[in-house]
Formats: structure tokens, sequence, C-alpha cells
């Protein structure tokens, strides 16, 4: 065997035993790179299937609230809430029935949801509230206000599951003075702010008759406001 031949076969023995170890290099890289992608998968997924925490002052709020009202059913209004939110998400995606939320709704939240059906075209597949708590309580001159937080799920169009924290204001109004619940309400006609309360009125600014709304101010606990926080 000639030493050129030698040479050669040696040659070729380290390149064969280069790119083994260059093809075990590779495979682990692509190995822990494949490992990275299943863990930032699995991290998304938890993401969008793990509810959010809400606040933790339940227990706290409560006892406030029954320190002004001792007949106040708290688990009773917790029902009333999550009712509340089910059902402005359901009148959002059929995209009508504002008047299913007078049950729960005072009526500025009604014209609110009113108007934005209007414009409103995002359909919320698989809405699941998980849970429903009290975040915050505050009692004024006119009004009393417990804050709720909820905790929630959907799915937008052609997007990945989302969890999101919505509040919702459930409101007492204590009396017919100051704006009250009528600081939120707008003729359906002409947008100005409505100040009467009571059936039968009309815009003082446009003349538009009111009736059919039903304007009023109860004596009772009813939802306000629904919005996002995150």
């Amino acid at each position: 065997m000639t030493s050129v031949l030698i040479i050669k076969i040696t040659l070729g023995l380290i390149g064969a035993v280069v790119g083994v170890f260059a093809a075990v290099k590779i495979g682990r890289g692509v190995k822990k790179t494949s490992e990275l992608i299943d863990k930032v998968i699995k991290a998304t997924d938890d993401a969008a299937t793990k509810p959010l925490s809400i606040s933790g002052a339940e227990g706290l709020m409560r006892q406030r609230v029954k320190r002004d009202f001792p007949g106040f059913d708290a688990d009773y209004a917790g029902q009333i809430v999550r009712s509340a939110i089910a059902t402005y998400f359901a009148v959002l995606n059929e995209g009508t029935g504002a008047d299913r939320l007078r049950q729960y709704c005072t009526d500025a939240l009604v014209l609110e949801v009113e108007a934005m059906l209007d414009t409103n075209t995002i359909n919320y597949e698989g809405v699941k509230i998980h849970s429903v708590a009290m975040s915050d309580y505050r009692k004024h001159d006119t009004e009393a206000v417990i804050t709720y937080q909820a905790a929630l799920e959907y799915k937008p169009p052609k997007k990945m599951l989302q969890q999101h924290i919505y509040s919702a204001k459930y409101v007492y109004y204590l009396t017919d003075e100051g704006d009250g619940e009528l600081a939120s309400l707008r003729c359906p006609y002409c947008g100005a702010p409505i100040r009467a309360i009571g059936k039968n009125k009309f815009c003082e600014y446009c003349g538009g008759g009111l009736a059919n709304q039903e304007i009023s101010v109860e004596r009772t606990w009813k939802v306000n406001k629904i919005l996002k926080l995150r």
C-alpha cells in the first residue's frame, strides 16, 4: 500500500468521523429547536386556556355593602351580573335583542348596546365566564356602585382563544337628583344628553319623543356599564 493511498484512506476516515459528529450536532440542534418550539406552543396554549385571576377583595366588599344594605343578597347579585354579561355577549353576537338586557341593566346601557349593534362586526365565539367577583364598592350621595370583575374567554374570528378581564358596574340610584343614570343617556335622534326623568318626555334639543324608552331611575340594583379591562 503506497503512502498516497494510506493518506487518502486516512483522510476519508477523518471525513467520515467529522460527518458523523456534524450530523449528531445538527440533530441535537434540530431537537433543541423543536423542543423550544413545543415549549412556546405550550406556553401560548396555557395562556389562552388558563383563566385570568381577578380581584380577591370579595369578602371585604361584601361586608361594606352589607353595612349600607343589610338585606343585600351578594350571591344573587353575582348571578345577576353574570347573566347580564352573558346576555350582553349574546346580543352582540346575534346583532339584535338589546331589550333582553332590560331585566338586568339600566336604560343607559341598553341604549349603548343598541348603538353598538349598528357598528359591531366582531363575533365572540364560545364565550365562557369562568368567575365573577366584587372588586370595589363606593357609596355617594345619589348612588351606590359595586364594581365586579369577570374572568372570561372567547375566540374572535380567525384568532386564537383569548382570556380577558371585564368589569361590570352594578348600581343603585338613591335619589332622582343629579345626573345619575342619565349622565350617560343620549337622545336616539340627535345624540344630545337626556336630562328629564320619567315617561312621555321629549328631547329638549330636537323635540324627539322619548316615550318608548320609558326612561326612569329605578330603586333597584342594575348593571349600567360593561367594559373590557384587559
